[in-house]
């Protein structure tokens, strides 16, 4: 099991080694004078700003973890932060994900199947005509800055293996071809099995999934294809080209019916619509991104910022489910033997309060047993606030909110 500790020593490693920074800084000339913050200091310091003003967490950066009383401008850390791109974190993250899938790791499976949802969601941008013209707009007038977010999610390890960032409008279906490049060089064996929501469908997506072997299971909307709509549960498709399908069409409890397309033939109908809402983490992901880790909440203005912050959150995404994993094994221990009616697992939302500042502290500690002892009090921490998962419960739809940071106005707290 790929632990907290680990993952640490592979951060450290990575923001220490010199082609990290040989390969980020925009000018050789760059972070060669000793300024306020050095390189390493102003990546940990960009993977600890949660949910709080810049000025807030610069302040409170230099005072509890760098203990020292430096004062650093917000427009001091904007300049810094300019002069390297996102590379650090993407290439973090992608450690990260390699270590998580490497030969011999155990993954949790369904019936034999490595499950991954995809989805898209649109991504909130700081109100700046620069930003309008580098990723485009939303909304009536398409005036308001927005980017296309898109991951891959291993469904029942929590993890996500593949994120990109595109210009608002890119096509999902395009996005989704990339991740299963991803998909193929981090878990290049074994059987896969792909669970897309309504938009995905295409001929061209299909032909791709069956080119590398892939098992899919597709919602498709009404009028996708007349020999769907048309025919019975169970029965079998030919497309236009000549590729069979199989169509399964649920009754839902609200009386609709919901019908997916797949290539599985040995599944057993009843247990298309459980397989189905296995995908519904995705959607609980992007509120861990978007809501927990504040992603929205931009830390600078620019579109090397935007990238920065993005490939921040989808680390820290990965660093929680990690964190999770690891206090989920003493939260069953210490539930071994108890008539608990339901599982109980670490609540997120606690984990990253408890993860805030120990996480980045950890990182700098030159002590490896303070290091250890550090992340050791902050898994235990963290197993001692747990949460029941109640199977069946259902959460209704609501209509999306306005953009939670208005202007990204940052909060003072």
């Amino acid at each position: 099991m790929l632990t907290l500790k680990a993952v640490i020593k592979a951060i450290m490693e990575n923001v220490n080694d010199p082609k990290t920074l040989e390969k980020a800084r925009k000018s050789p000339r760059f972070f060669t004078r000793k300024r306020k913050m050095d390189f390493s200091q102003l990546v940990y310091f960009l993977m600890n700003t949660i949910n709080t003003s810049t000025q807030t967490a610069l302040n409170r950066f230099f005072k509890n973890i760098l203990k020292e009383s430096t004062h650093m401008s917000q427009q001091a850390l904007s300049k810094a932060r300019s002069h390297f791109d996102h590379s650090p974190f993407e290439g973090m993250f992608r450690q990260i994900v390699s270590m998580r899938y490497g030969f011999g790791k155990k993954v949790r499976k369904w019936q034999g199947y490595q499950v991954m949802a995809v989805d898209g969601s649109a991504i909130n941008l700081p109100n700046l005509p620069e930003l309008l013209q580098t990723f485009g707009g939303s909304g009536r007038n398409a005036d308001s800055p927005t980017a296309q977010a898109s991951i891959l999610l291993d469904v029942p390890n929590d993890f996500v293996i593949d994120a990109c960032l595109e210009r608002y409008g890119t096509s999902e279906r395009k996005m989704a071809l990339g991740h299963m490049d991803a998909l193929m060089e981090y878990c290049p064996r074994g059987k896969k099995l792909l669970i897309f929501d309504r938009g995905y469908a295409s001929l061209e997506l299909i032909l791709s999934l069956l080119e590398r072997h892939f098992s899919f299971v597709m919602r498709v909307r009404a009028k996708w294809n007349t020999n769907v709509d048309n025919a019975d549960s169970g029965a079998l498709v030919t497309l236009s080209d000549g590729t069979v399908i199989r169509v399964i069409k649920l009754t839902l409890p609200s009386g609709e019916t919901e019908t997916l397309i797949t290539n599985l033939r040995r599944v057993k109908e009843s247990e298309f619509m459980p397989l189905y809402f296995m995908r519904w983490p995705i959607e609980t992901k992007y509120d861990i991104v978007k809501n927990k880790l504040a992603l929205e909440n931009f830390s600078g203005v620019s579109k090397n910022a935007i990238f920065q912050d993005f490939w921040v959150c989808a680390l820290l995404a990965n660093i929680v489910s990690v964190a999770k994993d690891e206090a989920g094994i003493l939260v069953d221990r210490a539930r071994e033997g108890k008539n608990n009616l339901h599982q109980h697992v670490p609540n997120t939302s606690d984990l990253v309060a408890s993860l805030k500042d120990e996480f980045v502290s950890a990182c700098l500690d030159s002590s490896p047993q303070k290091r250890n002892s550090r992340i050791t009090r902050v898994v235990d921490e963290i197993s001692r606030s747990v949460i029941p998962i109640r199977p069946g419960r259902s959460v209704p739809r609501t209509l999306p909110r306005k953009s939670k940071f208005h202007f990204n106005a940052k909060s003072s707290t």
